[in-house]
């Protein structure tokens, strides 16, 4: 270290700010810099050039300036003093003058397995390894099925007169009356159908009670055996519902008839919206399904409320321009919750005047910053699950809200928090 003058002048000055012991080690691939600052010994790692070997040394000294604060210009040269690992040291524990040996601990179980192996000898031993009875669960209580009314005499009569005439002939009955009671006398003979879905029962029974229930050519059916073909959920809805129900009814059907029955498709809303002449009957439908989820409808409305919702907007002209909005997003983002969205502050925010403001842009993503890029950026990332369904549309269209929100109260953070279930945010 007494061969290089410029770092000697500044090592009086580094002292003074607790850097001490200095030394430098050559030898190996590079050079270091030792010194001790803090009570940690450290290292710099440097190279002495043939031209001016002070240069180097001096490098070094500037980086343990910028560590311990004498300098505080820029650079990275703070990073480059390292610490030293301390030595692993390794304590010989020199041995006992004395070796003691202490007695064998298994010495005294000595009397202890003797007494055992007497046992043995004059008694058997026996051991249960059968494991222990797993605890009962505690039965599960299912909800009593509801009571179905009782048959009246006249009803069974007429429905034994009918099953004897089935097997003799096929024939149709153009409009039959049926009550509560002959329902569930027709019931009795449901052998050998599919089991009763909870969804179809309800929607039937919502029909009965509305007086929504419209007699259609497919009526029920009878084999010549007297088992039901066609027609339990109805059956079913009418028994416990309690309203009587106009039929078209055929007995003497051939059982083969069962393997053909309800084999197709039902119409879908979408379908009944096309029926009625509107364009745009699939977006038209989810659209109309969204708002009767959020004005309070089931989770999944009967598609004669969907298709009512879908013709009572038909012609609002903001229902118009929200279908149009809708189509023109680009693939990869779901016309519905836009369209939803839409029509939703249209009619729900007092500064609907605005609306157009908001929207203009969303579908090609021109000039759009803040909340409005970043709501665009949400509806395209989000993941899409396997089923698309109107939960995911409701949900989709609460974020749409909740970033108009955001926007008319000029805020840039967008918070996409929702947590009630069925509804929708009030847009403000």
């Amino acid at each position: 270290m007494a061969t290089y003058e410029v770092a000697e002048a500044l090592k009086k000055e580094l002292a003074e700010h607790g850097a001490s012991d200095f030394r430098v080690e050559t030898g190996g691939k590079h050079n270091r810099l030792y010194f001790t600052h803090g009570g940690v010994e450290r290292f710099h790692i440097f190279s002495k050039g043939p031209a001016n070997p002070d240069a180097h040394i001096m490098l070094a000294i500037q980086d343990v300036r910028r560590m311990i604060g004498v300098n505080q210009g820029s650079g990275p040269g703070e990073r480059r003093v390292k610490q030293t690992r301390a030595p692993r040291r390794f304590v010989i524990t020199p041995p006992p003058d004395r070796i003691t040996v202490t007695p064998d601990p298994m010495a005294v179980l000595q009397p202890l397995a003797t007494k055992l192996r007497e046992l043995e000898m004059s008694e058997t031993i026996q051991v249960d390894a059968r494991p222990d009875p797993a605890p009962k669960r505690a039965p599960v209580v299912k909800p009593a099925a509801p009571e179905l009314p009782t048959p009246t005499g006249k009803e069974r009569g007429w429905l034994a007169d009918q099953f004897k005439r089935g097997e003799r002939e096929r024939f149709t009955l153009g409009k039959v009356t049926v009550t509560p009671g002959l329902a569930a006398a027709m019931l009795e003979h449901n052998t050998a159908n599919r089991r009763i879905n909870k969804a179809q029962l309800a929607l039937q029974i919502g029909r009965l009670k509305r007086g929504h229930f419209i007699l259609t050519h497919q009526g029920l059916a009878f084999a010549k055996t007297g088992a039901l073909l066609d027609g339990q959920h109805r059956l079913m809805a009418v028994a416990q519902s309690g309203v009587s129900a106009p039929f078209m009814v055929t007995f003497g059907a051939a059982p083969e008839e069962f393997t053909a029955i309800d084999t197709g498709r039902s119409r879908q809303a979408a379908d009944l919206v096309g029926i009625k002449g509107l364009d745009q009957p699939a977006l038209r439908s989810s659209v109309a399904r969204v708002l009767l989820i959020a004005d309070g409808g089931a989770t999944r409305p009967d598609v004669e409320f969907v298709l009512n919702k879908a013709l009572e907007v038909a012609d609002d002209p903001r229902m118009v321009i929200a279908l149009h909005l809708g189509k023109a997003m680009p693939h990869g983002i779901a016309p519905t919750p836009v369209a939803a969205a839409y029509y939703w502050i249209a009619t729900h925010s007092p500064k609907a005047m605005r609306v157009n403001e908001f929207f203009d842009g969303l579908p090609t993503g021109e000039s759009l910053t803040g909340v409005r890029l970043r709501v665009r950026e949400w509806l395209r990332d989000t993941p899409k699950p396997q089923k698309i369904g109107s939960d995911r549309n409701l949900w989709l269209t609460a974020g749409i809200i909740l970033a108009w929100n955001s926007w008319v109260r000029d805020k840039r953070v967008l918070t996409l928090t929702w947590t009630r279930s069925g509804e929708l945010p009030v847009p403000l």
